[in-house]
């Protein structure tokens, strides 16, 4: 048994096992140090002779050497004397012994081993008496054999004068030869010095080494006895594990199993060791799968569960129950080989609590879902009758009316626009917290916009009798990138509550910008009631009314600074609010400074009457065709558009309207979305499908569904723009702005030239033109693979390629394109991939006229 408790005589049996072993072992190792000592004073004795006999030789070989240059001379002297010798013969021999010598000179002069020699002045004056006495030679030694024979007289006169040089130099060389061997030999004993004293610390270390070893083992002793007395409370341990512990071999039979594993799958010990696990607790659904997962480990080592941490899986009790379990599995060395050791545990009860987790959040989600629903339909039961009554107020005061019912008109007006606003503030809050709203990037003047929304709130604040003041406390701050709506709408709620909780006093709104310019600041001061330090911490929550006098006097919905702290934490920026009881509050808004650059220029603010009226007349005289179920709203929207000089056709439902708009081209579609029969969206669908008169008209949907996932799926289904409930002349107005009575794939729709001026004046004209020819020739690139034969745009691969091409469109200033491209990257998101097809090929047919506006553009531009 792994498990097994040893047996104390084992115990004391195996140390003294050990003991012996341990001094064996250190006495063995004390010989071995004897003997290397005992080698090693050997082997530096029969060194010290061997270097001593070649030193004497190297030192023998060069005195030779400078013996043997005075024997040559002399040699070359006694051929030079010599007379018992024909002329011809006792030259060449005259020759050949000054070769030998010259030679002898040569190797003095050069010799590595004589350069000691050469450092000696005397000697080195020697050697240059006898290299100028060959180098004289020379030209004569070689010369005609009458020339040298008349020489030899002075040649031996020569010689004679040279041989004392050369026994100096002699005997020169055997004094430096003496002095270096001397050296050599000390330096020799000096070195088998550090060889003994080196040899004396080694050994030294050996004997310490073997003092540690000694320690080791006796250390290794303790171990081996604390490691089996670990081993007996590992296995009282994992007996008393709460985790269940299955030990397994590499043949798949149990080796060990605890009692928690007892207590977890029903089976005794006994009953359970020695048997294959896969035929007990691994339920029939996984045995096959475990085989030949034992088999792949065994053969490759391939491990997908082994060491791979926490697993959930099921386990099968003894009953035949399957119950849930969690477990890991590592391997180990076992006494006849690998073995696997899993934990478990049963998570019945944890997956139990999970799964009611999980029904929890699904319900909870489901709530959240369905008051998203709730405000969806209550948006659209609630517009639907505003749009009556606002529309039809609209009218009715557009006629000739006597001072009571002008009166009547304004009482209603502004009923029906509070209604709108509290609407409008509940689903300005559910667009912001889903965080469906873009973000804007345009230059502006956030001084001229304040400056507009206070003179639109001067007449509230005189009823009040209150005075309105803006105070720029930087006169050279006038432009940022944002969007100017946003601090429209966050202004509008801050001035209008300073308004509406301030008498007889003074409003302040101050615009600085802070010292280092990245951030700038927006001040609301009043005099008013003043906010206590408890409600100033909740101030910006959701359905906050203060006071209750408060909530009598002035009505709403409390959202109102809540949706501005949502609009300032949706432009980056940061909200708070500074006040005193009795004496006033200061709102602040702190907003990222973004400046636009200098190519970039803020436009300048405008009246709605001025935008309505310049609208009119860019949107006046056009076929509309109009899909309405609601008899009041057809009523309202029919006189406002006629009103506007507008030919109208009514549908009363999707099917009326894809009948009507199949036999004849209108200039726009305003498509109602809730009705029966078939609703504004399919009917889109079946105008947008196939090559009929209005497949590329622009269409509009009119509805009270407002919510950001409602839009996506209109935008989605083919629809250009949403028009929420209730209607108005200026919001139709703005809507048909720039629509003419040609298709939008004709003519400057195609491109937004607001847009390519300013990109045109950021980057200038001839990267401007760069940039476009890129992206000509990157969207032809892509279009060229938009066919069906081309299978790997699949997919995410292909939705991101549309994702890609529809920023590109967006920056250079292709309206239309990117339209088309944002409908097919829907199509992807929603799966509808049955559309994508002819999505695809609409793409590539606006792709081909927005071309060729492009480089009729670009042709323009060169020709100016």
């Amino acid at each position: 048994m792994p498990f097994a408790q040893p047996q104390q005589g084992l115990l004391e049996n195996r140390k003294k096992s050990q003991g012996r072993s341990a001094w064996f072992s250190a006495a063995l190792i004390c010989g071995v140090v004897l003997a290397c000592m005992v080698g090693i004073y050997v082997l530096s004795s029969d060194a010290r002779r061997e270097i001593n006999a070649l030193a004497t030789a190297n030192a023998d070989s060069t005195q030779w050497s400078l013996a043997q240059t005075e024997v040559e001379l002399f040699a070359l002297l006694s051929e030079a004397r010599r007379t018992d010798l024909p002329q011809e013969e006792q030259l060449r021999n005259v020759r050949q012994r000054f070769d030998i010598y010259y030679s002898r000179v040569d190797t003095l002069r050069e010799s590595p081993a004589l350069a000691g020699l050469r450092t000696n002045p005397d000697a080195v004056d020697n050697l240059d008496a006898m290299s100028v006495f060959v180098n004289d030679l020379v030209p004569i030694i070689d010369g005609p054999d009458d020339a040298l024979a008349a020489m030899l007289p002075d040649l031996v006169t020569r010689i004679e004068a040279v041989r004392p040089l050369a026994r100096a130099t002699s005997i020169l060389g055997i004094e430096h030869f003496a002095e270096l061997s001397g050296e050599q030999r000390e330096n020799v004993a000096n070195a088998l010095t550090r060889l003994g004293i080196l040899v004396f610390l080694l050994v030294t270390a050996l004997f310490l080494v073997v003092f540690a070893l000694m320690r080791s083992m006796r250390r290794a002793d303790r171990d081996a006895v604390e490691k089996l007395m670990t081993q007996r409370r590992m296995g009282v341990i994992v007996q008393t594990s709460l985790d269940a512990i299955v030990v397994v071999g590499l043949d798949g039979k149990v080796i060990e199993f605890n009692e928690a594993a007892e207590e977890v799958f029903g089976y005794t010990r006994d009953e359970i060791v020695g048997t294959k696990m896969s035929d007990s607790i691994v339920p029939p659904k996984y045995r096959e799968g475990h085989e030949a997962g034992m088999a792949r480990y065994i053969r490759s080592k391939e491990a997908h569960v082994v060491g791979k941490g926490r697993i959930q899986l099921e386990g099968m009790h003894k009953s035949g129950r399957i119950f849930p379990v969690e477990f890991s599995i590592s391997s180990a060395e076992g006494p006849e080989g690998e073995i696997f050791v899993s934990y478990l545990r049963d998570i019945s009860e944890q997956v139990a609590k999970e799964e009611e987790l999980v029904r929890a959040r699904d319900e909870a989600v489901a709530g959240e879902r369905a008051k998203a629903d709730l405000v969806a339909v209550m948006s659209h039961e609630m517009r639907t009758p505003l749009n009556g009554i606002v529309g039809a107020l609209e009218l009715l005061r557009s006629t000739d009316l006597d001072k009571t019912q002008s009166s009547m008109a304004d009482v209603m007006g502004t009923s029906s626009d509070m209604l709108l606003q509290h609407v409008n503030d509940v689903l300005d809050m559910s667009r912001l917290e889903a965080g469906a709203e873009e973000k804007i990037q345009r230059p502006y003047d956030p001084v001229a916009v304040t400056h507009e929304l206070l003179e639109s709130l001067q007449v509230a604040a005189e009823k009040s009798k209150n005075t309105l003041e803006l105070k720029v406390l930087d006169p050279q701050f006038d432009r940022v990138m944002g969007d100017a709506t946003k601090l429209r709408q966050i202004l509008t709620n801050l001035v209008g509550n300073a308004i509406k909780f301030t008498k007889h006093g003074k409003i302040d709104v101050e615009i600085e910008r802070d010292a280092d310019g990245s951030f700038w600041e927006l001040r609301v001061s009043d005099e008013g009631v003043g906010i206590s330090e408890e409600d100033q911490r909740r101030i910006f929550d959701d359905f906050v009314t203060l006071d209750p006098s408060y909530t009598r006097a002035q009505q709403g919905t409390g959202l109102g600074l809540g949706i501005v702290r949502r609009l300032v934490e949706h432009l980056d920026g940061e909200i708070g609010v500074e006040s005193t009881l009795g004496e006033g509050t200061v709102f602040w808004v702190r907003l990222p400074t973004n400046l636009a650059m200098d190519s970039q220029t803020a436009p300048k603010a405008k009246s709605e009457t001025q935008n309505a009226d310049e609208q009119s007349e860019i949107a006046d005289g056009m076929n509309i065709l109009l899909v309405e179920d609601n008899a009041i709203n057809r009523i309202v929207a029919d006189a406002m558009l006629k009103k506007m000089g507008h030919t109208i056709i009514e549908a009363h439902n999707g099917v009326e309207g894809v009948e009507i708009a199949s036999r004849r081209r209108f200039d726009v579609v305003l498509m109602d979305v809730s009705m029966p029969v078939m609703d504004g969206v399919e009917a889109t669908k079946r105008i947008r499908a196939g090559a009929g008169p209005n497949a590329d008209t622009p269409i509009f949907a009119v509805t009270a569904h407002a919510m950001p996932a409602d839009i996506e799926r209109f935008v989605a289904a083919g629809m250009n723009d949403v028009l929420v409930k209730p209607l108005s002349i200026a919001r139709l107005n703005e809507l048909l702005n720039g629509v003419t009575a040609d298709s939008p794939a004709q003519g400057d729709d195609l491109l937004d030239h607001e847009m390519i001026g300013d990109l045109a004046d950021a980057v200038g004209t001839e990267k401007h033109h760069a940039l476009v020819g890129d992206f000509i020739a990157e969207v032809d690139d892509a279009t060229g693979r938009f066919g069906p034969e081309d299978h790997h745009l699949q997919g995410d691969a292909l939705r991101s390629e549309i994702h890609r091409l529809a920023g590109s469109a967006s920056v250079i200033g292709a309206p239309a394109l990117r339209d088309r491209l944002h409908h097919v990257e829907s199509l992807l998101v929603a799966e509808e991939l049955a559309d994508v097809t002819d999505a695809l090929r609409d793409v590539t047919e606006i792709w081909s006229v927005t071309k060729d506006a492009l480089r009729d553009m670009l042709d323009l531009d060169s020709a100016g």
